[in-house]
């Protein structure tokens, strides 16, 4: 049991990518935190927010380039870009890194705690999620599943419903990714915890692959998820130093987009569009207390919660911070053990 733990591949491909990411993040973290300061990339506080954030007004954010130089170093590395999906999945992420970016600076430099307008960020995301789904569905056409519903005399085969999830999926992830970096600490955790599930995963396939010796296009591709995992997890790792309470750092949408955006690509690409539910539980809760307070007020005209995301709800209620993160992340723990479960039993009778 040891070795399948500690032998040449996880060693190689997991424990020491994961090493020179943490390292290379936490050293630069330091000289960028610096930067930031000394360029004040401080975002500007919402009008509506719980009264302690305003000790955090001269916090920088933009944290996400602290994760992103070493990941893109290092994938430069150790990735094969040669696999058209492993390219098309980083073009995604550096373009959704982009659109944050040019959000936070908005936020920090235009004096509009809003950053882009939700239309423009909306029709932004659209674009680039509907070029990238219809590439997926191009290269994952012939796996997807072949039933038909017969409706109003027309058949409808189920797989162009992909299309829809996908979209579904990547949007939602995206924003809820965004929605749950409010305080210190709070996001870093659980995407922590979907990438290490996104690694066993990768791990296992990875692993299958190679015990049978076949596709090896399979094999480099699983290989390459695994690397990209790892790098992933150790940044993740060492920007949490920075961005536990009290926060020298905030991940900012520069991270929070690109970061949701990797995410929800590779549970895609492993064909693990479903375990985000479970394994990203804190995300869809997030992302629901949003849409409900919206629609809450719309019809009745009264908030649902003292204000939404719903660590802000608990924040108001009197909850202390550190108490919060640390229960939101007790509950992503929990369903990545569930997760995590499920997945391996399903694993082993397949």
């Amino acid at each position: 049991m040891l070795y399948y733990f500690f032998n040449e591949n996880t060693i190689k491909y997991i424990y020491f990518p994961l090493f020179i990411s943490f390292f290379f993040s936490f050293i630069i973290s330091n000289y960028f935190i610096f930067i930031l300061n000394k360029y004040k990339f401080y975002q500007n506080n919402r009008i509506f927010i719980p009264r302690r954030h305003l000790l955090k007004k001269n916090i920088p954010t933009m944290g996400g380039i602290i994760i992103l130089i070493p990941f893109l170093l290092l994938s430069i590395i150790f990735i094969d870009f040669n696999n058209k999906s492993i390219l098309f999945l980083f073009l995604f992420f550096i373009f959704n890194f982009i659109i944050g970016f040019i959000d936070d600076y908005i936020k920090c430099f235009v004096f509009n705690s809003n950053g882009l307008s939700i239309i423009n960020k909306y029709l932004l995301q659209s674009f680039l999620i509907i070029i990238y789904i219809i590439y997926l569905f191009n290269i994952k056409n012939n796996f997807l599943y072949n039933y038909f519903f017969f409706i109003f005399n027309f058949f409808i085969n189920i797989k162009y419903f992909y299309l829809l999830l996908w979209y579904f999926l990547l949007i939602g992830c995206i924003n809820s990714v965004n929605f749950t970096d409010g305080l210190d600490g709070l996001v870093v955790f659980p995407l922590i915890l979907n990438f290490l599930f996104l690694l066993i995963v990768s791990f296992f396939y990875f692993k299958y692959y190679l015990f049978t010796n076949l596709y090896i296009s399979n094999i480099i591709f699983y290989k390459n998820l695994i690397l990209i995992n790892s790098i992933m997890i150790g940044s993740l790792l060492s920007f949490l130093i920075f961005n536990f309470h009290p926060a020298k750092i905030f991940l900012g949408d520069t991270g929070s987009l690109s970061i949701g955006s990797l995410l929800g690509s590779i549970y895609i690409l492993l064909n693990k569009e479903w375990y985000l539910l479970l394994v990203g539980f804190i995300f869809l809760i997030e992302s629901i207390t949003v849409i409900l307070q919206i629609l809450w007020f719309k019809f009745f005209r009264k908030r649902l919660f003292y204000m939404t995301p719903i660590h802000h709800h608990y924040e108001i209620c009197g909850y202390s911070e550190n108490k919060i993160v640390l229960f939101f992340w007790f509950i992503s723990l929990f369903f990545f053990i569930l997760s995590l479960l499920i997945f391996l039993i399903n694993y082993v009778y397949l």
